[in-house]
């Protein structure tokens, strides 16, 4: 490819060939694209960008609105597809996420191309997701031993009958079918990872129709439940996950938080929070982290706490307070007092290895906030073994100032109708759906990888076909839990389906995004969706086929207003969300949906919702919160071994970064982040190979090693993402015929791993 373009340069114009290695370039993604390209070969990749940026009047380029996935942020994307194949993806300026100033609704999709948004890193090379040479393309039955890498290809009507009815499938004796399971209690467990509101409601409505079956949510959607429950704790129900809002803030105190690297939205907050530096010089801005991140080097004051005691340290910041400042207490004196339990500002300072110098200035910083103060929990507060409860803890300081969600320096989410919606939607049964079971017969799993996550758990259940009988994962990738499955149906991208998305609460406008297929077609007698690669398919039609088969309520074929396809239940969403909308008063009016402007679009937002009124106030105190943390007793004092902690990159922000190489040219694996005099006690050198050891001999790795001052002593740190064993990392077979590993995508440590279990670990480093 290389040379031919090279002969062929000195003869075209430069837009001919613009236009050439525009076609070209897409079309050269399609090489070798899948899991079936022939006798151990590794698949070709991507080489660079796909071709240059297609203009936007060039004949045969579309402009497709949508929402990308790639983290919660849910930002609004502009996609530009050249002759059915996607060139770029960029931000939408009518989507919040991308831009400060979105576009009004109304503006005609002509006049938009004249305006930009913004996009991260990783959702500019979401391309790659779309074209990943790796991804599943047909139906897979497993011929060997689970977990041995060798599949045989089946049609969709034999994998969904043998799904369903069971019987003699693997030459290991009889696997229960789904039928057989129905009723059946401790039957049935659907484990559904980080999917947006329409595909989760989706599913929560075909596990109402399954009988006996119950509904599992991975640890990264119990860490947001956690920030809502904490937020409903402290303010009252409603209050739900909080966020700063940085153009309004006067002081903004981040615990455990890295906003200028992993905001959500990344692109949005950055923006908001340089807006806030250049604008408003009064403003302050603290960062509570051992890891001297670029949040924490571009704020006024770093505080790099012992991991696991930001409750003392939230603590140390209320006794100051109180002692200091207390003419500025906007709640009870004695719901803290009760909280810090007599002990004194140094108590705590010690407790948290922190100067008392610097918790005074925190608390200083308050003091300067006020009511405009934000002070926010971040995800590795929810990741301790008591993150709950020190979540509470914190934001307890912003009710000590007086600052309430939605005014003030706290954002809150503007999207109440997204409950009213999903009730309207599943009816009386809405409730029951987190029901859980220890020992299912079979089950099912969607947008979840909790092998990588958390391997020794779940490879204890998952492995045993005896424990687990039947395993089917829907998958678009061979992640490490599809490859120990019994069948794996292949998914469509986050590209290739429809869905309604709710915003973080960063986002304060209130309305919702809307995914829609950016390649392939739509059939104009159905609405049936068809993708690039013809046998996968929708994830919500993969179940519609179980649910057709099983006979469930709502899907059989010969009821009457059966949910048809993914099309039918989204536009039946859109409608539900829109009436729900419009009950909420003073956004909608009474204006009709007009579902093909709202989809053209990419979504609805009105108005931004800054200035609505706050919350409910607060239910009380926080008697039930202990003052002493139930985190690993560490000193922070530098020993034999470190206390290892967790980041994430601004641009490998999830496990699935693995498959996008434009990424992984920038950061081929994670580094060990060691404090300078750490690694010279231990002869480390920059750069050297070394292996990291979990103290319990839990888990062991290795790894290059980065020798920076800008770490606490006694701490280490690794970015997530990285240490994969499948997504084409290793070889497998389909129908005989072997795929190599492409050993790029494996490189690293799984820090996801290390820490499943309490959120912190001590680790011995080493040379390797």
């Amino acid at each position: 490819m290389q040379v031919h373009l090279k002969s062929i340069m000195n003869t075209l114009t430069r837009r001919q060939f613009l236009r050439l290695a525009g076609a070209m370039g897409g079309a050269s993604l399609f090489a070798g694209c899948h899991l079936f390209a022939g006798d151990a070969i590794v698949p070709e990749y991507i080489q660079g960008a796909p071709g240059p940026d297609a203009l936007e009047n060039l004949v045969g380029v579309r402009n497709v609105y949508s929402v990308c996935a790639l983290c919660p942020g849910n930002c609004g994307i502009r996609c530009r597809v050249a002759q059915g194949i996607l060139v770029k993806i960029g931000g939408s300026p009518f989507h919040p996420a991308a831009t400060p100033t979105p576009l009004p609704h109304d503006t005609p999709l002509a006049e938009a191309l004249n305006f930009g948004g913004s996009i991260c890193a990783e959702g500019g090379a979401g391309i790659q997701t779309l074209y990943d040479p790796f991804r599943i393309i047909k139906p897979l039955k497993r011929v060997g031993k689970r977990g041995s890498g060798k599949w045989m290809a089946v049609s969709w009507d034999q994998a969904i009958a043998e799904i369903v009815e069971g019987g003699h499938l693997f030459g290991e004796g009889p696997v229960p079918g789904l039928k057989s399971l129905r009723g059946s209690p401790n039957a049935l467990q659907f484990l559904l990872g980080r999917a947006d509101w329409g595909g989760a409601v989706f599913v929560k409505r075909w596990v109402q129709a399954f009988d006996a079956a119950a509904l599992a949510r991975t640890e990264e959607v119990h860490r947001q439940e956690l920030a809502a429950m904490a937020g409903d704790a402290v303010f009252g129900d409603g209050a739900g996950q909080l966020d700063a809002a940085y153009d309004r803030a006067g002081c903004v105190i981040s615990f455990g938080d890295a906003p200028l690297d992993s905001g959500v939205p990344l692109v949005a907050t950055a923006r908001r929070i340089a807006d806030a530096r250049a604008k408003a010089p009064s403003f302050l801005w603290a960062v509570a982290d051992p890891r001297l991140s670029t949040s924490a080097s571009k704020s006024d004051l770093w505080a790099p706490v012992i991991p696991g005691k930001d409750r003392e340290l939230a603590l140390g910041i209320m006794r100051s307070f109180m002692d200091r400042h207390a003419e500025l207490l906007m709640a009870p004196r004695e719901d803290f007092e009760n909280l810090v339990a007599g002990n004194s500002t140094a108590f705590y300072a010690q407790a948290c290895g922190l100067p008392v110098e610097i918790v005074d200035r925190l608390a200083d910083f308050l003091a300067h906030g006020g009511p405009s103060s934000a002070v926010i929990p971040g995800r590795p507060i929810y990741e301790q073994p008591d993150g709950l409860a020190t979540a509470r803890t914190i934001l307890m300081l912003n009710v000590m100032v007086g600052a309430r969600p939605g005014v003030g320096g706290l954002a809150k989410t503007s999207s109440p109708f997204f409950a009213r919606a999903e009730k309207e939607l599943l009816g009386d049964m809405a409730a029951a759906q987190h029901t859980g079971v220890q020992e299912p017969q079979a089950i099912i799993v969607w947008q979840a990888d909790p092998v990588y996550q958390n391997p020794e758990a779940a490879l204890q259940r998952l492995e045993d076909t005896r424990r687990t009988p039947l395993l089917v994962v829907i998958e678009r990738e061979m992640t490490e839990t599809a490859a120990l499955a019994d069948y794996v149906l292949p998914d469509t991208t986050y590209l290739e389906r429809w869905d309604i998305c709710q915003s973080p609460p960063a986002v304060t406008f209130p309305g919702f995004g809307v995914r829609a297929p950016v390649v392939g077609a739509v059939h104009t007698r159905n609405n049936d969706y068809l993708p690039i690669f013809p046998e996968t398919k929708i994830a919500e039609d993969i179940l519609g086929l179980l649910g057709a088969k099983l006979g469930l309520e709502g899907f059989h074929p010969d009821a009457q207003g059966r949910i048809k396809n993914a099309w039918s239940w989204f536009h039946d969403e859109l409608s539900a969300l829109w009436r729900a909308m419009q009950q909420e008063g003073g956004v909608l009016g009474k204006a009709p949906l007009d579902a093909s402007r709202v989809i053209e679009r990419g979504g609805f937002f009105a108005a931004d919702a800054r200035r609505q009124p706050p919350a409910p106030t607060r239910k009380g105190s926080l008697s039930d919160v202990p003052s002493v943390s139930r985190a690993p007793s560490v000193s922070g004092v530098p020993g034999e071994d470190l206390i290892l902690v967790a980041y994430t990159l601004p641009f490998y922000r999830s496990s699935r970064s693995v498959i996008q190489s434009w990424l992984l040219e920038v950061m081929p694996e994670n580094r060990l982040l060691m404090n300078t005099d750490d690694a010279r006690r231990r002869g480390i050198s920059q750069g050297e190979r070394i292996r990291i050891k979990a103290v319990n001999g839990a888990f062991s790795g290795e790894c290059r090693v980065h020798v920076v001052p800008g770490i606490r002593p006694g701490v280490a740190a690794l970015a997530r993402g990285f240490g994969h064993s499948q997504f084409g990392a290793a070889g497998l077979a389909i129908d005989s015929k072997s795929v190599a590993a492409d050993k790029t995508r494996g490189k690293g440590v799984n820090v996801d791993a290390l820490l499943a279990k309490s959120g912190l670990i001590k680790v011995l480093v080493a040379k390797a």
